[in-house]
């Protein structure tokens, strides 16, 4: 009669012990939440306080740049923040409305010369707050003379920027560069082709073929475009230091360009003479990253009836006074090419990667009616980003100061 009894009891207290297992079990997990959202809690407010740190890192190390732009304005060459010393360069930011030390930077400065000129440079500022000299951030930015390189085809300069750049190239040349002097009076100008090693080759035209050209700002001229001979050929080392070439006269040119050069064909010596550069061949660089080519020419930047037909134009082609384009060449009729000239009358695809500026008229491709009868048949142009972020030295542009071309995060 006593089992019952036994056996209720027993229920009993295992009811009562799962009942506090319970309560453990609910306790345990409001533990875990509680810890969880008090870790969740710390973790948001040290990353807002980490935010803030970085923020307050990222506007000292602006205040680094914006410091150095003024330091470049008021002395555009120096690179040594006016210590004569190597850098890095330290200095300490102010809140402006209590006048008491914030944050610090340090500077790291380098530059590109070309001929002697600092064309470029490069500042690498790293800036954190005082309160947690841990917490840092870098910013690069790259100081230069905005040129011609950042537009897209076609382009146009100013007259005054234009000449004063061709006066200081030709400085530049006979000073430490490549200059050559005005052919004979019995020579037409210069043959010049880039070799990929570096060099190039220069050879005097003895002899012209001349033939009938068209242009829209010319009309029909008898021109000495088609080179019939040359003479010996010297063969030129481009300066590494000076990569600028300044010649006296016209210019006949091709070839593969190595590092950043830049050509000028102009007669300054004389009034009115207005030498021109025709390309004869493709321009292009030995290298598909680190090259860059820009070329300029007094009168005009024209293209040879005896050019590849299929051709690719790599680099600036400034033409000053004159035009950018291929003549109209007619393969019969009065104004007719030679005969053995009359197979390049149509050429089929022109490229070109850079930037073209022309005073007059750009044309590559003429029809009559709707017939193509002249030029090259195809054409296009495409912008060369990486030439406007690093153009040849002495490429013209519009401003004369330095200010920011760049500007990025380094982490």
């Amino acid at each position: 009669m006593h089992v019952p009894y036994l056996f209720s009891q027993s229920r009993h207290r295992t009811a009562r012990g799962f009942f506090t297992l319970f309560v453990l079990i609910v306790a345990a997990v409001f533990l875990i939440l509680l810890t969880d959202l008090i870790n969740s809690f710390g973790i948001e407010k040290n990353a807002g306080l980490l935010g803030a740190d970085r923020e307050k890192a990222t506007h000292a190390a602006e205040a680094g740049l914006e410091y150095y732009r003024w330091h470049f304005a008021e002395f555009p060459s120096d690179l040594e923040d006016g210590t004569g010393a190597p850098g890095p360069y330290e200095h300490t930011v102010q809140d402006p409305d209590t006048a008491t030390d914030v944050a610090k930077f340090s500077l790291d400065i380098s530059g590109v010369t070309s001929c002697g000129v600092l064309t470029s440079a490069t500042v690498v500022s790293t800036g954190w707050p005082l309160s947690q000299s841990a917490h840092t951030q870098k910013l690069v930015a790259t100081y230069g003379k905005p040129t011609i390189a950042a537009s897209t085809t076609p382009a146009t300069l100013d007259a005054a920027t234009l000449s004063s750049a061709l006066s200081n190239i030709k400085t530049y040349a006979k000073a430490s560069g490549v200059y050559i002097a005005s052919s004979s009076p019995s020579q037409y100008g210069y043959k010049v082709v880039f070799n990929a090693d570096g060099t190039f080759d220069v050879a005097p035209v003895t002899g012209v073929t001349t033939v009938w050209g068209y242009s829209s700002d010319d009309d029909w001229q008898n021109e000495d475009t088609i080179i019939a001979s040359t003479g010996a050929s010297v063969n030129y080392a481009i300066p590494g230091g000076c990569p600028v070439i300044f010649i006296e006269d016209n210019v006949w040119l091709e070839g593969v360009v190595f590092g950043k050069v830049t050509l000028v064909a102009a007669n300054l010596a004389n009034a009115g003479v207005d030498p021109s550069i025709v390309l004869t061949g493709n321009v292009s660089y030995a290298h598909a990253y680190d090259d860059g080519f820009t070329a300029i020419a007094e009168k005009s930047v024209l293209i040879s009836l005896q050019s590849p037909d299929v051709m690719q134009l790599s680099g600036i082609y400034i033409a000053d006074k004159g035009h950018f384009g291929r003549h109209r060449y007619d393969a019969s009729g009065t104004h007719a090419v030679p005969v053995a000239l009359q197979g390049s009358v149509m050429r089929s695809t022109l490229t070109t990667l850079g930037t073209i500026v022309s005073t007059g008229t750009i044309t590559t491709k003429w029809v009559s009616g709707s017939i193509f009868i002249s030029g090259y048949s195809a054409e296009t142009d495409k912008h060369d980003s990486l030439l406007a972020e690093a153009p040849p030295p002495f490429t013209p542009g519009s401003v004369a100061a330095f200010r920011f071309t760049d500007w990025r995060k380094q982490d």
